[in-house]
């Protein structure tokens, strides 16, 4: 018989989630249905009771059945009370997606499908949103765990704080048939990796078996040193510093072939011709290096899910096209960037999670990245994909990738991308890679820009922000749109500067409703060390930075538009009318009419009339507010390619710098 406890409502909330066991320990969690039953007006998840026991979950959305995960709390062998978390564990299919590195195996490992390890506990939107002191762990020094198990197997005890990156690690091999003591020394993590111990957000136990087993797990306490402890207590006694990664004198950019001579003789403007059957939405992207060598990045097939990628380059000037291997990816709906033109070369990347998916909330090998490099005789493809981000705890479709081209790291590569974070939060992230994106690192405690949380839990966890990064005084800056208006963050060398509003009332909704995000569009380039040129949604024009203050320009284009800087200095913006935000049912594709226009920026400050790329106004397709007009922010020194689509055709036209 199944009898209904909980409900689905506001956040999980205990009111008192801890029970006192004297001045040397303090109860967490003993997965006792009374213990589970006490929360305040119901909570974002709930439990069923059975006669063995409880079913306790936490929504990952709504619907009682979509859930982030599930205790199954049962009566039996408890060390606590009379029941413990009982969990079937097997090791998976093998997934070999990327290169492996023993930093990802001790941290990181592959929870896709059980295929390093799977979950036994998860405490993802549990601990960290609920009330009283669960969270708060000061003033104790082991985190202590019983565990049993029924054939030998190897565990990782995994505990973060809010923003701990990669989270503190401890191994252990458990003995079968007997209970043993897990241990977590709190005060070395505080000591050795700067855990707040006031702000825990989540841990979590991970299986790695050789052979499937049922595993047990009850009473996680905190005791005091010198507690004394019934069963044998297990301590991992490796370092628990993360090693420092070795990073060259210099970052390293692809070299091109000795003979490569570069066309970039003078262009007519002359009318858009096709290309190729498709889209450019919500996967695609166009690239120049010269007047010869293009590449485009695009969506072949109808459907949501029956669409698949498909890259292509040409050596002379986009009159025959050669297909290329498609990237690591996967979901092209909400797991995949649109791709990103790195550098003047048009070296190019695309991120996709759609291959890392282990569902929401636990950190895993999430973010695929492929890298498509220009030699100077055409595009190569690398044939693994790197990690630029396991810390991510759902899906990625918004990422921004850059070259460094000047300052005392010229060459790096700087990424960044909007996520929802271990507490359910809008964050954005940034990280860095020297050695042209094979391994990606971030600075400080975590990948987290300071200050760039939206809120303290967002249901709709698709509704990132959509971050986009620029070169700026030898380092970067990242802007982006939410419900706090146009921000924008610096890195000086050492450190992310707290986000700071342009505009305030410039304000974009990024949940419109539990059933729809909004991906809101902009674009961001520089020019020289700190002119920096910005577009945002539902501001009109162009706004500028002279190095001290902020300026609008332009306020006759539309808004959103698409920079690109030609060379080192000429300006263009590609304008494709206004995108409405979202409805608040799902509206995942649409048609509309708008003219595709090109602003030319004179080198004197001032704008020459547009240009009307498509002779008129035409139909183009829409995916999530994803307009099908794709530029990159950098283009060749005498021209910039632009491709549109109505969603059947695409077309390429390229438009020349004025040169005044």
């Amino acid at each position: 018989m199944m009898k209904a406890v909980g409900s689905t409502a506001f956040l999980l909330v205990l009111l008192l989630g801890v029970s006192a066991m004297g001045d040397d320990r303090k109860l967490i969690l003993g997965f006792e249905t009374e213990e589970l039953a006490r929360k305040k007006e119901g909570s974002w998840g709930g439990m069923k009771e059975l006669e063995d026991g409880v079913d306790f979950w936490t929504n990952f959305e709504f619907g009682e059945t979509n859930r982030a995960w599930t205790w199954r709390c049962r009566t039996g062998e408890a060390t606590e009370g009379k029941q413990a978390l009982v969990r079937y564990v097997r090791r998976g299919r093998r997934q070999m997606s990327f290169e492996r590195t023993p930093f990802q195996r001790r941290y990181y490992p592959v929870l896709r499908s059980g295929s390093d390890a799977s979950v036994i506990l998860n405490t993802f939107q549990w601990l960290a949103h609920a009330k009283g002191d669960l969270s708060d762990w000061s003033g104790y020094d082991l985190m202590w765990l019983d565990v049993k198990t029924a054939k030998p197997i190897e565990v990782r005890l995994v505990v973060e704080d809010e923003t701990i990156e990669p989270p503190v690690v401890r191994a252990f091999q458990l003995p079968a048939g007997n209970w043993v003591t897990l241990e977590l020394d709190l005060k070395a993590a505080e000591r050795d990796r700067e855990l707040d111990l006031k702000h825990i957000a989540n841990f979590y136990l991970l299986g790695l078996p050789n052979d499937p087993t049922t595993v047990r797990v009850d009473n996680l306490r905190l005791v005091r040193g010198g507690t004394g402890s019934t069963f044998e207590v297990l301590r991992d006694k490796t370092p628990m510093k993360v090693p420092t990664p070795e990073l060259g004198a210099t970052p390293v950019v692809p070299q091109l072939v000795k003979d490569y001579r570069p066309d970039h003789s003078p262009i007519e403007f002359a009318a858009a011709r096709k290309i190729a059957d498709g889209s450019v939405v919500p996967f695609g992207w166009v690239a120049a290096a010269d007047n010869r060598h293009l590449m485009l990045g695009y969506m072949r097939g109808e459907g949501r899910w029956r669409q698949r990628p498909v890259v292509t380059a040409s050596t002379d000037g986009g009159q025959t096209w050669e297909s290329m291997s498609g990237p690591k990816a996967g979901n092209f709906d909400h797991g995949t960037s649109r791709g990103s033109v790195i550098d003047a070369h048009g070296d190019a990347v695309v991120v996709s999670s759609g291959p890392g998916c282990a569902g929401i909330g636990v950190p895993t090998p999430r973010q695929h990245l492929t890298k498509y490099t220009f030699t100077g005789s055409g595009w190569e493809r690398r044939p693994w994909a790197s990690i630029l981000d396991y810390d991510i705890r759902h899906c990625g479709s918004a990422s921004w990738v850059i070259r460094l081209p000047a300052g005392p790291k010229k060459g790096r590569l700087w990424a960044s991308w909007g996520a929802a974070d271990r507490m359910r939060r809008l964050v954005v992230h940034c990280k860095f890679s020297d050695d042209d994106g094979e391994s990606w690192w971030h600075v400080g405690k975590s990948a987290m820009v300071p200050g760039s949380a939206e809120s303290r839990f967002s249901y709709n966890s698709y509704s990132y922000q959509q971050p986009r990064i620029t070169y700026f005084r030898g380092h970067a800056a990242v802007f982006w749109q939410d419900s706090r208006g146009l921000r924008w963050s610096r890195f000086d060398g050492e450190k992310w500067s707290e986000a700071e509003a342009i505009l305030p009332e410039a304000t974009a909704k990024l949940a419109v409703s539990e059933n729809e995000s909004f991906r809101v569009p902009g674009s961001v380039v520089t020019i020289g060390e700190d002119e920096v040129f910005l577009t945002a949604w539902g501001r009109r024009g162009v706004f500028r930075y002279d190095g001290k203050h902020w300026h609008q320009e332009l306020l006759s284009a539309d808004d959103a538009g698409s920079l690109t800087v030609c060379g080192a200095t000429d300006l263009m913006l590609v304008t494709m009318g206004h995108t409405e935000e979202p409805p608040k049912h799902k509206r995942i594709q649409l048609r509309r009419e708008a003219k595709i226009l090109c602003y030319r920026r004179r080198r004197d400050g001032s704008w020459a009339p547009p240009l009307d790329l498509a002779g008129g106004k035409v139909t183009l397709h829409e995916y999530r507010q994803m307009t099908a007009v794709v530029v990159p922010p950098m283009s060749p020194p005498n021209f910039a390619p632009v491709a549109f689509s109505d969603g059947q055709t695409i077309k390429l036209v390229k438009v020349p710098v004025l040169g005044e």
